[in-house]
């Protein structure tokens, strides 16, 4: 569902552009990174002179974007922006470090005829640059290198061709936030917040738990960390395999502990082992432990036959 300031924002600007150009807004022809990547794959059948040749699959581009798009916030979380040649850079916003934005090179721009039909947001960067990491990205996705950079080459060209020639038309890129193209003037909308990495920052239990049950962008293997920092500042393996494994053992000695003990939400005791039952001949005061008062009118009612009688031991006591 779209945001209303993001629906304002594009009715104010078009509306002002050409009376009636609201109506326009409604008709525009959406794609999200799963159509994109399907329309790489026709292309790619089909020919185009434009796109690099390759037998690359609809699942492998998804693969390879969500992987992209991975590593691109673990950069952006250590204050880089990267910068992509014949595209633009994505960074943060000078206001919000954690609203990831897209600035579009001049380039790129010219190349597809495109213009601005607002100010654009400025990418920050407090540290230098960095160029996408094909090697770390393909780590990532579990694909060869060269499959990674003609995926995202594709995928970069196929963006620049929707928006300029498809005439109205909304691209959807998920967490790297949205493009809308009314006859080639555009509108960024960015995403309103950015999903923080388990290895970075102040964690809680909570958070590290909920990470360790998420899917690894197509590994299938939970619980597993992608080595999408090994670029970054230099952390070394072992560090990161650590921290893997203080997580993993904190919960199993937490399910151990909650689920070992007894049922009962209100009265924490172990369960008895063996049958577990319980008669008026070995407590001689009713067979309810549980209960606030006992019945001690065996004792008080003859104490004589208390003291000479004899009891049997639990043979699992």
């Amino acid at each position: 569902m779209e945001r209303p300031e993001y629906e304002d924002t594009l009715n104010k600007h078009w509306q002002e552009r050409e009376p009636g150009s609201v109506k326009q807004r409604k008709a525009l022809e959406y794609y999200d990174v799963e159509r994109i990547c399907s329309e790489c794959v026709e292309r790619n059948f089909r020919g185009d002179s434009n796109t690099v040749g390759s037998v690359v699959s609809q699942a492998t581009y998804s693969v390879v974007w969500n992987s992209f798009v991975k590593w691109c916030q673990s950069q952006i979380e250590l204050g880089r922006a990267i910068n992509i040649s014949n595209f633009g850079s994505i960074g943060f916003q000078m206001k919000n470090t954690k609203i990831i934005t897209i600035e579009l090179s001049e380039h790129f721009m010219n190349q597809f005829g495109l213009v601005w039909n607002e100010t654009v947001e400025e990418v920050k960067s407090s540290k230098p640059s960095v160029k996408p990491n094909f090697k770390a990205i393909s780590t990532i996705s579990d694909k060869d290198k060269q499959t990674v950079q003609t995926s995202l080459t594709n995928m970069f060209q196929l963006i620049g061709e929707l928006l300029s020639d498809t005439g109205n038309v909304e691209v959807d890129l998920g967490p790297l936030g949205k493009f809308s193209s009314i006859n080639r003037s555009l509108i960024y909308s960015s995403m309103n917040t950015q999903k923080a990495s388990a290895l970075h920052g102040y964690q809680t239990v909570k958070g590290l738990m909920a990470y360790r049950k998420e899917d690894n962008y197509g590994t299938g293997k939970p619980g597993k960390l992608d080595p999408i920092l090994r670029p970054a500042h230099g952390d070394r393996e072992e560090d990161k395999e650590a921290s893997i494994n203080i997580s993993g053992q904190f919960t199993a000695s937490f399910k151990s502990k909650t689920l070992g003990s007894g049922t009962s939400p209100t009265r924490r005791f172990a369960k008895p082992r063996g049958d577990g039952k319980i008669i008026k001949t070995l407590l001689s005061a009713g067979d309810n432990p549980q209960a606030k008062e006992q019945e001690f009118s065996m004792i008080s009612s003859n104490p004589s036959m208390l003291m000479s009688m004899s009891f049997k031991k639990p043979g699992k006591a």
